[in-house]
């Protein structure tokens, strides 16, 4: 896999990178992973066959590479996380050692686990890899429970969802009972991940939170 890396990477330092499928390995074309490109204001420049591929088997028709091209990934990831990958990028821009993190893309039927890898290319790009670590059917701690408006949704008629786990937090309203550190309950709803509701808000659940900032 590093072959291929240090390939892209030469690239990078001969070239102008103004980057489409032409530019790039074909075995890098054709990899079982999500593979984009950023360039140095973190616009997607590239992004491999299988994007499209996993867009498609995940309800995300309307994001197929070549309408994301162009688009700053950091426009399209929730408000609360903006910081951490952005930091993340910067590191790898400026030289330092490739970056890497797990992070949680279940299904309603199966808990899947991803791991994001970016590496430097030089000029300021970043090659971000997303590969499929696990995938298994939830377990005994995500029983499903059903998707209750008067237990879910706000009073103005929000939902707010764990941007990682995709966990939906009960109202404050119906809390029913108290987590032991005295948060309130996020629930599995398989429900609401297999089609989202129509106001979603973000968050990050007791859960997931030290993934990220701590």
């Amino acid at each position: 896999m590093q072959i291929w890396y240090n390939q892209i990477g030469m690239m990078a330092r001969h070239e102008k990178f103004l980057l489409d499928a032409g530019f790039v390995p074909e075995h890098v074309e054709t990899q079982k992973s999500v593979i984009y490109i950023l360039e140095s204001e973190f616009r997607i420049v590239y992004c491999n066959a299988y994007w499209d591929e996993f867009a498609r088997a995940n309800g995300g028709e309307r994001v197929q590479r070549d309408e994301v091209r162009g688009t700053c990934v950091l426009d399209v990831t929730p408000e609360e996380l903006k910081s951490f990958y952005r930091d993340a990028y910067r590191q790898v821009q400026r030289g330092h050692a490739d970056w890497e993190h797990d992070f949680e893309c279940s299904s309603a039927e199966d808990y899947r686990l991803f791991h994001m890898r970016a590496v430097g290319l030089g000029a300021g790009h970043v090659l971000v890899e997303n590969s499929l670590r696990v995938e298994k059917e939830h377990g005994e701690d995500r029983i499903g429970v059903s998707a209750s408006s008067d237990r879910y949704v706000s009073k103005d008629g929000v939902v707010t969802m764990c941007m990682h786990c995709r966990r939906t937090k009960r109202v404050a309203e119906f809390p029913e009972k108290l987590s032991e550190i005295g948060d309130i309950v996020w629930d599995w709803v398989p429900a609401f991940v297999e089609d989202s509701p129509a106001v979603v808000s973000h968050g990050l659940c007791r859960m997931c939170y030290p993934l990220f900032f701590q």
